[in-house]
């Protein structure tokens, strides 16, 4: 941390990205207002103000691209006018989405308090005073819709002050998790080699806190969650600058929808009427766990995922298919919580196995060979079969129609093997044989397990 002057009163920021203004958040009951982002911009500054914030930081996507000035023109004209006269300094820089809609829109109304960094891809920077500190801001624009160079490197040395606190602003994906985006695919290390005492980046929707010490690296995510993807808690930052440097004090719960997804494992349910029920106690145990005290929550959409294993799923998906799901909704505290939709992701598996390997026949050596797999055992069956699938993926893989579809999922050590198939195949390169055998193995069970199956179900049709 860099030598800071001392003062009594910290410099108060808010820290957001990725507002979208022009969008609207989907599969809302009936949101109105409160589900566009525009409105969402708009009730930001109220908090800023009402909070007492001297600084407001945006990494980008401020704007949705595809709306232009319909809705974010007046919007952002009439947030930054607020912001001004509250004597609000607002720092930011464009992302993908708005690399040319932002700088035309501030260039119209741009005054000392609205300042707009790294115009045309280029690493540019701001001093700014307030209450007596003096702060530098750096910061990187998207220069078109898609940069395949990590802006990193190309941060001017000597561009980071020495003598005064650096907060830093950039939009794009982190290299090491998306290392060919088309996104300004970052290098978190470079980052963290600079002299900077905070990075506010934008473009992941998902919250996502990368470092808290020196220097303090986050995504804030979506402030308004835009779709069910975007789960959980959405809402924007707040930091302290002081002599002591950063702190980051709290995250604002702010998005007036949250989407949620419930996972229900229902291995142990025989009997499908008794799924209603888990849904019910899931979603009890989701109000006491997860709603928080939004401030300005109107609405919580649920998505219910139902996993683990059953013996016919085409009779769990004709079950679902006739049920209502939306009579378990509810209101708490005032609030509709409602479900979606519900999702069959359960895998095939035949219950007793232990009692049907003892039958003669392909059903009782099928059970038999699950029960091995399971227990790591050998077997005359799965030998042939891994030398089936040794033989058949082989010709697969080297056949010019499914040559495409083994790309990038092969390493050389698996190609020896004879293994190529993307139901196999670690999505890395490099995956241990040991990952690699685990995949085939519980391919395998889950192949048998459904083979198993339908065997049972045309022998019940049989005798009925």
């Amino acid at each position: 941390m860099k030598a800071t002057k001392e003062r009594r009163v910290p410099i108060r920021i808010l820290a957001t990205a990725d507002l979208h203004i022009g969008r609207t958040s989907t599969q809302s009951i009936d949101l109105g207002e409160w589900g566009s982002t525009r409105y969402a911009w708009l009730r930001m500054v109220d908090y800023a103000i009402r909070e007492g914030i001297d600084l407001i930081l945006i990494a980008g996507d401020l704007v949705e691209h595809d709306n232009r000035y319909y809705e974010a023109s007046a919007a952002l004209k009439k947030g930054f006018d607020r912001l001004s006269e509250a004597g609000i300094t607002v720092v930011m820089t464009a992302g993908n989405h708005d690399h040319d809609v932002l700088p035309q829109l501030i260039g119209r109304t741009e005054r000392d308090h609205m300042i707009l960094l790294g115009r045309e891809g280029h690493w540019s920077d701001c001093v700014l005073e307030i209450n007596g500190m003096k702060v530098q801001c750096i910061g990187w624009s998207f220069p078109d819709r898609f940069h395949e160079k990590d802006p990193a490197q190309s941060l001017p040395q000597g561009l980071v002050r020495s003598d005064m606190p650096t907060l830093g602003l950039v939009h794009g994906d982190l290299k090491q998790y998306a290392p060919t985006s088309p996104y300004a695919p970052i290098s978190q290390e470079t980052l963290e080699a600079q002299p900077v005492d905070l990075w506010v980046m934008g473009h992941i929707h998902k919250p996502l806190r990368i470092r808290e010490a020196a220097p303090c690296m986050f995504y804030p995510g979506t402030p308004q969650a835009l779709n069910p993807k975007e789960t959980g808690l959405h809402g924007f930052e707040l930091l302290e600058l002081g002599s002591h440097g950063i702190t980051p004090t709290k995250t604002v719960p702010f998005s007036s929808i949250r989407y949620e997804d419930i996972d229900i494992d229902i291995t142990e349910t025989e009997h499908f009427s008794h799924i209603r029920e888990q849904i019910t106690n899931a979603m009890d145990a989701l109000f006491d766990e997860r709603i928080d005290a939004y401030e300005d929550l109107k609405e919580v959409v649920v998505d219910v995922h139902l996993t683990g294993y059953q013996p016919d799923l085409e009779a769990l998906n004709r079950y679902l298919a006739k049920q209502n799901f939306s009579e378990v909704s509810r209101e708490v505290e005032g609030r509709p919580v409602m479900i979606r939709r519900v999702y069959n992701l359960c895998k095939f598996r035949v219950n007793q196995l232990d009692l049907l390997a003892n039958e003669p026949g392909p059903a009782g050596l099928l059970a038999q060979t699950i029960l091995d797999l399971e227990a790591g055992r050998s077997s005359p069956l799965l030998s042939e079969l891994r030398e089936s699938i040794v033989a058949t993926m082989q010709d697969a893989r080297e056949s010019n129609t499914y040559k495409t579809l083994f790309e990038g999922f092969v390493d050389e050590g698996f190609a020896d093997e004879g293994f190529a198939d993307e139901g196999f195949a670690d999505e890395g390169q490099g995956a241990s044989t040991l990952e690699k055998e685990s995949q085939i193995k519980e391919w395998l069970i889950e192949e048998c397990h459904r083979t198993l199956s339908e065997m049972m179900k045309t022998k019940h049709q049989d005798r009925s």
